[in-house]
């Protein structure tokens, strides 16, 4: 992963964005699935994932700068600052996830994942917003289209945004809920 980051470095000061599609499967009956391969397939399927999202989060500066901009704004002030909010509230529950024993963390980094995704996806439409924005002002945007941007950035931070703080709950409070389950209670 090491090596990834210096790559992405020696091209890039920052990442806009970074998506994440580790995963293998294999179709077989229920009771034909060992605990090796299930163990094997979350090592890859949700493991790999995370330790990507943390290992390139520091490379994810661009989104202080977005929360800054909007919060110079009056109109996308309080995105910004909800945005910041939630970014401080995953970093925390990353910081959890690292102290946990494996497979602890295991059991509880797809929330994590949740809300990773949804605190890129509000960056993005943040920034959008203001772009548009910004456009839209200078008469490089038609007005209406403009406002379709910014009610979908209103949309994800009244509907989308707000389900962070659920997922991040689960995490924080190391759950074993999934991670505890037997055989036979499945």
């Amino acid at each position: 992963m090491g090596a990834l980051v210096q790559a992405v470095k020696a091209v890039t000061p920052r990442l806009d964005g970074v998506f994440f599609n580790a995963g293998f499967g294999r179709f077989q009956p229920l009771e034909g699935v060992s605990a090796a391969e299930f163990d094997a397939q979350y090592a890859v399927n949700v493991r790999g994932p995370l330790l990507q999202a943390q290992a390139l989060a520091p490379l994810l500066a661009k989104i202080g700068e977005c929360t800054a901009r909007a919060s110079g704004n009056s109109d996308f002030a309080v995105h910004g600052q909800a945005l910041s909010d939630m970014w401080t509230t995953i970093e925390a529950a990353i910081a959890v996830l690292r102290e946990a024993p494996d497979d602890r963390a295991l059991d509880n980094a797809v929330p994590l994942l949740w809300a990773f995704g949804h605190g890129i996806m509000g960056w993005l439409w943040l920034d959008l917003a203001l772009a548009a924005s910004n456009a839209a002002a200078n008469g490089e945007l038609p007005d209406a289209f403009a406002r379709g941007k910014l009610r979908a950035c209103r949309y994800f931070f009244e509907y989308e945004l707000p389900k962070i703080p659920a997922w991040l709950s689960v995490v924080t409070a190391m759950s074993d809920v999934c991670g505890g389950a037997t055989t036979d209670e499945l």
